[in-house]
């Protein structure tokens, strides 16, 4: 998850995109070159042939041409990194404005969101600007460049043709072919101004294509009768180095037992879940499964085992059932009832036009706060887990609603170790143990 804190969805899209640039670069800008790379010594050997001294001065030409795009590849490239970013900060923006349009209307902030995205595009629309003025400035350079050729061709070839060493057919003949090598020269700035861009987008996408991806299928399995036994052992855990969240925390959860996790908010409570099952790592200590440490084994497989749900629970675009399935596609018709009945959640589908079939939108947006809750908690459910951990589950639903579901869920400890973290103790009867993480943080 370090590369998500790192960078927004917008920053992330943006560097994505940066695949469309260098796409575009290698199909059309250099298809041509090497077919002009051709063209442009057969033209010099024809040059050569009708005029030596004429074709030195295209000669010398070249370097100063080379000279100009040695100069203006560093500030077009800082500048083409200043246009990523403004581009960048412009979609991330975009992304949240849309993502959190219910909270800009509910605090009637249509306004000042809009002003953000202002100045955001203000901001990418003059990156963009200077990147186009210094490009135009490069090829108003190299056109003053070839027009000196031009002229001095002309000028001296007058006087070659005044001398008697050149015919005036030959000097058109030169002329008419001097302008022919103009064309690829042209395709080798265009060439240019692409790779330098090229450079950019290549350091951008860098950024998630070099990012260390999880070894899915490098580590073995945890064994299939292993103990349904959590433990941490002296874990220390922090998102920035200076700000520590978890301190040394030991903790263990038998099987078969109800864990409560309390606390304040902030103290590190979620932060638990997600290194329990594997989605963080500790920066020191072990997070251990019936005795084996889970960073030692395949990713999909700890989180098989270990389910957690977290209090924002999220629904992607589908029905009922593929949410439900997305970790089992298996998943029976009686398993997906167990664990709708487990989670509260049977109501729900009896409501729903088509049952399990119903689309539940993006983002889960056909359903209540409450009802995304309970769906969550019946995904995590079907899979089946030796360990569940239940982040704030009865946050969003009503007295009653809390109270069946606490019964439920402690019905539930009898199958699995089950972790339930709260800021409502009270409605859980008899937890085997409550542990404050107030003493940890």
């Amino acid at each position: 998850l370090g590369h998500f804190r790192k960078w927004s969805v917008g920053e992330t899209l943006a560097r994505i995109s940066e695949t469309d640039t260098i796409r575009a670069f290698l199909v059309g800008t250099t298809t041509g070159v090497l077919l002009d790379l051709i063209f442009v010594f057969i033209y010099i050997a024809v040059l050569l042939m009708l005029s030596v001294p004429l074709t030195l001065i295209i000669l010398v030409a070249l370097p100063i041409q080379v000279l100009i795009y040695v100069c203006f590849g560093p500030f077009l490239r800082r500048r083409l990194r200043v246009q990523f970013d403004a581009g960048a900060a412009h979609q991330t923006q975009m992304v949240e404005n849309i993502s959190g349009i219910a909270a800009v209307k509910a605090l009637s902030a249509e306004n000042k969101m809009l002003q953000r995205l202002d100045d955001t595009l203000q901001a990418s629309l003059n990156a963009s600007y200077r990147v186009g003025l210094l490009n135009i400035w490069n090829d108003k350079l190299l056109l003053i460049v070839q027009k000196a050729i031009t002229i001095s061709i002309i000028y001296f070839g007058a006087h070659l043709v005044f001398a008697g060493e050149l015919t005036l057919g030959e000097l058109i003949a030169f002329h008419l072919v001097a302008e022919k090598v103009t064309g690829p020269i042209q395709n080798f700035a265009r060439l240019w101004e692409g790779w330098q861009e090229i450079r950019v987008s290549r350091q951008r996408l860098g950024d998630i294509v070099n990012t260390p991806v999880e070894p899915f299928n490098s580590l073995p399995k945890l064994p299939g009768n292993i103990k349904s036994i959590l433990e941490f052992r002296d874990v220390d855990f922090a998102y920035i180095p200076s700000v520590p969240i978890i301190n040394q925390f030991n903790f263990t959860a038998e099987p078969n037992t109800l864990t409560l996790i309390v606390g304040p908010s902030g103290i590190g409570k979620s932060t638990f879940g997600r290194l329990a099952s594997g989605i963080e790592f500790p920066n020191s200590g072990e997070v251990m499964l019936g005795g084996e440490n889970i960073a030692q084994y395949e990713p999909h497989d700890v989180r098989t085992k270990i389910s957690y749900v977290p209090q924002e629970p999220y629904l992607f675009s589908g029905t009922l059932r593929e949410n439900l399935t997305l970790g089992d596609d298996s998943a029976t018709d009686k398993v997906i009832e167990r664990a709708l009945r487990i989670s509260a959640a049977e109501s729900l589908v009896s409501q729903l036009p088509f049952g399990l079939n119903t689309d539940v939108g993006e983002r889960g947006a056909a359903l209540s706060g409450g009802q995304r809750q309970r769906v969550a908690i019946a995904r995590a459910l079907v899979r089946t887990p030796k360990v569940i951990i239940l982040d704030e589950p009865t946050s969003a639903l009503d007295g009653a609603s809390q109270r069946r579901m606490a019964a439920e869920l402690q019905a539930l400890k009898q199958k699995v170790t089950l972790i339930i973290i709260t800021h409502n103790p009270e409605i859980f009867e008899n937890p085997d143990q409550i542990v404050d993480f107030e003493a940890f943080g």
